[in-house]
């Protein structure tokens, strides 16, 4: 039974469920998530990918993680903005990475198909992480986070940007 189908008939997903759930999203509509947050602003004009890439202060020679890179849009921000020299970005769906590599084809930016908790670098790799909009749907979180910890340097910093569903 799907994700949908679970929720709906008061059934408690899996955390597979959810997964097959955000990837068949992001197989059928690649770029959702710019599609809506790039036309949204603060009261200085900056949406949230250009808030997000200006959170850390790195240097010109900085190597950034993006996290659930989706179409590469976040990437963009940061090398256009000269906020750093390389970014490798990942995500789980194959169809965000293809449309970010065919949207961002640069020497200093590279795609990589793989989950979050399981990715294809080295120990200490990066001077930062960034991810918009994407913690609160990866799951398992806790392995996840300890990926993002192994492939920082000693001292770097993880900066998100997410959602909360005001219940009040």
């Amino acid at each position: 039974m799907s994700y949908r189908k679970k929720i709906f008939s008061g059934q408690k997903p899996s955390e597979k469920d959810w997964e097959e759930f955000v990837k068949e999203s992001h197989a059928k509509e690649p770029g959702m998530s710019p599609r809506l947050f790039e036309r949204l602003s603060d009261g200085q004009g900056k949406n949230t990918y250009e808030i997000l890439s200006s959170s850390m202060n790195l240097g010109e020679d900085s190597r950034v993680l993006d996290l659930a890179c989706g179409n590469g849009v976040l990437s963009k921000y940061l090398l256009l903005n000269g906020r750093c020299a390389l970014v490798d970005g990942v995500d789980f769906s194959p169809e965000e990475i293809a449309a970010a590599q065919e949207n961002f084809n640069r020497s200093n930016v590279q795609f990589h198909l793989a989950a979050a908790q399981k990715m294809p670098f080295e120990n200490q790799k990066f001077d930062c992480c960034l991810s918009h909009m994407a913690v609160m749907l990866i799951t398992p979180l806790e392995e996840s986070l300890s990926e993002v910890n192994r492939v920082l340097k000693a001292g770097a910093r993880f900066n998100f940007l997410i959602t909360h569903a005001n219940q009040s």
